[in-house]
């Protein structure tokens, strides 16, 4: 006798191998997802110090302070980023006021830098910018505050953007 078609054992065996490959595909693309946020955090607290330093070049005789993000975004030091949905992330802009800070328009967060983690927002992030050896440097101050913005705060102390 000739049946055509497959075996109930052919079938499982194919659901079980498409299964599997779906699997380690997923556990993949998991894996490249967060080292994309980490790199993209990375970038961010680049950016950060960049737009510190530049402002530090530019107001030589004020150095030697802190400056937030908020006040670097201000004074055009620094992009802010696509506005964010406040339903989503509301502990992100429900606090949100129209100062240095950033501010809420049209039910959407404007002019502020998040941490791609968990997405708070890094406007009250505060930057020392100091002179050293006729240098003009910045780096994210140690302080409690600035811990509870940055997630995972000592995983990227090998960047060197911390005040020691």
């Amino acid at each position: 006798m000739n049946k055509k078609g497959f075996t109930l054992v052919e079938i499982l065996a194919v659901l079980v191998i498409i299964v599997v490959v779906s699997l380690i595909g997923t556990v993949s693309i998991t894996g490249v997802k967060k080292k994309m946020e980490e790199n993209l955090f990375k970038n961010k607290l680049g950016e950060i110090i960049s737009a510190a330093s530049k402002w530090g070049e530019d107001n030589k005789s004020e150095l030697d302070t802190n400056k937030t993000v908020g006040f670097l975004i201000t004074n055009g030091y620094l992009e802010t980023e696509e506005a964010i949905n406040p339903i989503k992330y509301e502990h992100t802009c429900g606090s949100l006021s129209n100062d240095v800070n950033g501010y809420v328009e049209d039910g959407l967060c404007k002019n502020v830098i998040t941490n791609n983690v968990d997405y708070k927002v890094l406007n009250s992030l505060v930057v020392k910018i100091y002179r050293e050896n006729n240098r003009v440097y910045s780096c994210i101050v140690d302080s409690e505050s600035n811990r509870n913005l940055l997630v995972d705060w000592d995983k990227y102390s090998d960047l060197n953007y911390y005040c020691r």
